[in-house]
């Protein structure tokens, strides 16, 4: 699998005698007091390893990349549950066509587009990893061009897999999608963006969360003051499982030994499935204010809603905690509340940051239990209330003529989850040492 993507990264690269290549490389070495996320603490330290290489080229009015990008994920104490994720990828921004501009055309080209600034990680599945500074990912989603007033669409194809030891190998998957994005100008300072995206993922482990998922929406936003944008998001997804399944005996129960390595002989266990598809509308809006100008203060708001109680999960004891994961806590199996403040960007003398706050309040569409797995009397339903803060702040300990170089850093992360379901009732305190380079 690993030598297929690099094939087919080869053969997406976009060959040019003017080809412009980069590379970027992130490791992080990170103390995590509750590695597990779960009520009883059992503390690791990992390593994570990130590398990302880039060859794109211009031609004409539209830009052409490919890119690959690999983590290794290390793990001290519970060394079984070690990892490393692959991707290859292509973009392709496409300018559609131009509105001439004129000494009436608004001055609209510092309107925030809260989709473009999005980060995926690379490494999702497992504990909670330092945010990953943007300049480290390949040019995916960021505008090449600066125009405002042009209409561009964005292709982006991309090919992945993960690939655990076996103990975790319920983990592994392989994965193909493809994003459809146009940021179209509307009128005034208003901007649109609408994105499509249709993806496989395969489990070859745990074949019941095979799936395909369809995902679409739009986002406006619209310059309301001198350094004062507002934006609004409505996003619908459906999610298609490849297997119909109720309840069902599922993999074995894993306890952790004592030392490295970590998982004793197994017993059965129960668990939940859901109907062969589920279906959840995203509703987000926001304000931005642009404190600084390469470092905007967000304050947004988003709301999960699904039409019915369905949710297809693994009892998170099965296997010790492991939560906000598409198997554990997929976001299709709860609805949400979530309150954010973030502020990120550069800040004078080129540190590069990512700072967040976050409140929130999670429904499941399951019973509270107490720690012996009994239903808290009354048919309670599993609350969740999250509060996260995540810091982190890389300073430009060497740069050459054109920005590239090292930076150093820290990074911390804190997570308080209080649950009427004891098993998820619990707090992590996260510290990292940062190194990021860029050529």
């Amino acid at each position: 699998m690993r030598a297929r993507l690099m094939i087919a990264f080869l053969c997406i690269l976009p060959f040019s005698a003017h080809a412009q290549v980069g590379f970027s490389l992130y490791t992080s070495s990170m103390y995590d007091d509750n590695s597990f996320s779960f009520y009883e603490k059992r503390e690791d330290v990992y390593h994570a390893l990130f590398g990302a290489l880039t060859a794109g080229t211009q031609q004409g009015s539209a830009y052409l990349q490919g890119y690959y990008y690999g983590a290794l994920v290390l793990f001290r104490t519970y060394s079984d549950r070690t990892y490393n994720v692959h991707t290859v990828g292509g973009y392709s921004q496409i300018q559609l066509d131009y509105l001439d501009s004129d000494d009436d055309a608004p001055d609209i080209g510092r309107v925030y587009d809260p989709y473009a600034r999005s980060v995926r990680s690379p490494a999702r599945s497992g504990p909670a990893a330092p945010a990953v500074i943007a300049a480290a990912f390949p040019a995916e989603e960021t505008a090449i061009f600066s125009d405002s007033l042009v209409t561009y669409l964005f292709v982006i194809p991309q090919l992945g897999a993960r690939f655990d030891h076996d103990n975790w190998d319920f983990y592994d998957f392989q994965r193909g999608s493809i994003l459809l994005r146009l940021r179209r100008h509307l009128t005034g300072t208003l901007m649109s963006t609408w994105h499509f995206t249709t993806q496989y993922k395969r489990y070859p482990n745990l074949e019941q969360f095979t799936h395909i998922e369809l995902n679409g929406g739009v986002v406006t936003g619209l310059s309301v003051a001198d350094r004062v944008d507002v934006f609004g998001a409505l996003d619908a997804g459906h999610k298609i499982y490849t297997r119909s399944v109720s309840d069902t005996l599922w993999v074995q129960d894993g306890k952790p030994g004592k030392g490295k390595g970590g998982v004793k002989p197994p017993v059965p266990v129960i668990s939940r499935f859901s109907t062969p598809s589920t279906t959840q509308f995203v509703l987000s809006a926001g304000l931005v204010f642009k404190v600084l100008p390469q470092a905007p203060l967000t304050i947004s708001w988003l709301r999960r809603s699904n039409p019915s109680s369905d949710a297809r999960y693994v009892r998170e004891d099965a296997f010790l905690g492991l939560s906000e994961d598409e198997i554990f806590d997929d976001r299709y199996g709860y609805q949400a509340n979530e309150y954010r403040l973030s502020f990120d960007g550069t800040l004078p003398g080129g540190i590069r940051t990512m700072n967040s706050i976050a409140y929130l309040t999670k429904a499941y569409p399951r019973t509270a239990t107490d720690l012996s797995g009994a239903p808290l009397s009354g048919d309670s339903q599993r609350r969740d209330r999250r509060f996260l803060l995540r810091l982190q702040a890389l300073y430009p300990f060497f740069r050459n003529h054109a920005g590239k170089g090292i930076s150093i850093g820290l990074a911390y992360n804190f997570i308080r989850n209080q649950s009427n379901n004891a098993y998820h009732d619990f707090n992590n305190h996260q510290v990292a040492l940062v190194l990021s380079g860029d050529w």
